[in-house]
């Protein structure tokens, strides 16, 4: 094994001493030989969690305990399809003992599973048996139970069995009467439940180490919480420090990229039994689990076989918008921009100094408090939807029915759909304060945030008024080239007339015959001088005198008015 930043570690793997006298040679041994094992880590030589197993004995007959045999230290269950191993085993540097689960082929020995996590054995003594009652105990030297399953297997004959999933389970007959899967560790295997037995009350989770010495429950736990609409929570002791935001039916709107694809298919199930969120294996040459680190991060690791070794395909938190609350009430996160928090629409920050110095943590507040009457809603997209601890969740309604019923609701604050999978479906609707929200370029849901009438008004006036603006900006770019155009056009016509006049004056009784009349100047433009001709050229619009004019905009009517300029009044004209 390789080694970096820690000392070099003897390894015997797999173990090879056999029977009593072995045992007993082994535990006086000055410098018995350890196994080292690798918990939570991308790179064995990154971060030093080892934990050193004193194996001295190959497995017992099988994969089962029964009334009549006992598990000792040193002897170990192997699941039928040798995939995962029960026994004892000593973390990092302490001497302590431990019953644990670890995968049997993987060379890396990774501990999934501790029994007795608080209350470790001093000593190699320990025992693990079947009682007359049916519960499965762990006893230490002296008989005294050092864990116990605190169930029984009341039928006949029951049997405690390791299964391939990794399952530990305490079975009579048919029925299961307990399983090591409702009570992890820190590793969420395949198949585990994360999260509530409605009937039972039981709580799955997961929970760190303490350190890689000590397997106890640590600072950090992952929980799911099923109050309003259900969602993960990752705490450091009581302290929510990252949110997984609801699940939306496809996922959960605040971890998108954990998607179900050709390996993986991410489960959620809430009923009136239960609710839990779990993973399962599709590609069964896929080995995974999901751990909650000593440092405080959720990790889904896989195993490579290229590289012998662990890799981490999926963490969190990622970023500083995967801390809970980041921006505070009514502030969302997003990291991409700088600075990462910003008010959602109609609000504006708490304390803006601490804004100024990117302190977003107060969050923000409204302009213009709500009051009821007129009140409506400014949707904003692709948000990771607010912790619905405290929301109120209908999943008969429709949009629609969801948007009314907070209408009526002078206390709501937000709504938006409960279900984004096909067809809209469902409510949520939150009648406090909106936090740990998160914006994200190309996933999350719509939310839909309720303003006072006049931000509504403002907004009203801003969105449709930049159809107006863009279409005056239109008419007054019209009006202003127009103008300008026949400006141009004015002076260059009267140097043409001017020129023309004089021309005539020279060259009168050259010019042709109009039928007795003087020709206007759009005739004459016809007829200009060679000298004349760039400038007649870019006259292509004819002149129209008084009388035209006056008729075309009915004697300057104020209802043929469009605008004006500074280049005075413009109209409308009939031709």
């Amino acid at each position: 094994m390789k080694s970096g930043h820690h000392s070099s570690i003897a390894i015997n793997w797999p173990p090879t001493n056999h029977g009593a006298a072995a045992i007993a040679a082994a535990r006086s041994s000055p410098d018995p030989k350890p196994m080292s094992v690798i918990r939570g880590n991308m790179k064995r030589w990154s971060f030093p969690l080892l934990l050193v197993f004193t194996l001295f004995s190959p497995s017992i007959a099988g994969d089962s305990l029964t009334p009549t045999t006992s598990l000792l230290d040193g002897q170990t269950l192997v699941s039928a399809g040798g995939i995962f191993e029960l026994g004892f085993f000593s973390p990092g540097n302490t001497l302590n003992r431990y019953l644990g689960i670890w995968y049997k082929k993987i060379p890396v020995p990774t501990i999934v599973w501790v029994a007795n996590r608080a209350s470790p054995l001093t000593d190699s003594t320990g025992v693990v048996k079947i009682r007359k009652d049916g519960s499965l105990v762990l006893l230490n030297g002296v008989a005294k139970v050092v864990w116990t399953s605190d169930s029984t297997a009341s039928a006949s004959n029951p049997v405690a069995q390791l299964l391939d999933s990794g399952n530990f389970v305490l079975r009579a007959e048919e029925s299961i009467a307990w399983q090591s899967f409702d009570y992890p560790s820190d590793t969420l295997l395949p198949g585990m439940k994360l999260g509530w037995n409605l009937k039972t009350g039981l709580n799955r989770y997961i929970s760190s180490w303490k350190s890689s010495d000590d397997p106890s429950p640590g600072y950090y736990s992952f929980k799911l919480d099923p109050h309003g609409s259900p969602e993960l929570f990752l705490y450091r002791e009581s302290t929510k420090i990252h949110a997984s935001g609801p699940w939306n039916g496809l996922e959960f709107s605040g971890v998108p990229q954990l998607k179900s694809d050709q390996n993986f298919r991410f489960i959620f199930i809430s009923n009136q039994d239960e609710i839990y969120y779990t993973c399962e294996i599709n590609n069964s040459s896929v080995v995974s689990r999901l751990v909650v680190t000593t440092s405080g991060q959720l990790q889904r690791f896989v195993w490579l076989d290229a590289i012998q070794d662990w890799h981490v395909f999926w963490s969190d938190p990622n970023d500083q918008c995967d801390r809970y609350a980041a921006c505070g009430p009514f502030g969302v996160c997003n990291s991409n921009p700088s600075p990462t928090c910003s008010c959602l629409k109609g609000f504006q920050p708490k304390s803006t100094q601490k804004w100024i110095l990117r302190d977003g943590s107060d969050g923000c507040v409204r302009i213009t408090r709500l009051d009821c009457k007129g009140d409506g809603f400014v949707t904003v997209s692709n948000m990771k939807l607010p912790d619905t601890t405290s929301a109120t969740v209908d999943k008969s309604m429709s949009l629609d029915e969801c948007r009314e019923s907070c209408l009526k609701n002078c206390s709501c604050r937000a709504y938006a759909s409960a279900n984004i999978s096909g067809a809209l479906s469902g409510c949520i609707i939150w009648a406090t304060d909106l936090i740990d929200l998160r914006n994200f370029v190309d996933a999350g849901q719509d939310l839909h945030v309720r303003l006072a009438a006049s931000e509504l008004g403002m907004q009203a006036n801003m969105n449709s008024g930049q159809s107006r603006r863009n279409s005056n900006k239109k008419k007054v770019v019209i009006v202003t080239v127009l103008i300008f155009s026949g400006l141009l056009l004015l002076g260059i016509g009267g140097r043409c007339v001017l020129n023309g006049t004089v021309n005539r004056r020279r060259r009168r009784t050259s010019l042709p015959s109009f039928g007795g009349r003087e020709p206007t100047a759009f005739q004459a433009k016809r007829h200009c001088s060679d000298d004349e001709i760039s400038a007649c050229k870019e006259l292509d619009v004819p002149f129209f005198d008084v009388e035209t004019i006056l008729a075309a905009t009915n004697n300057f009517a104020i209802e043929n008015k469009i605008g004006e300029g500074g280049f005075g009044h413009v109209y409308q004209v009939a031709m």
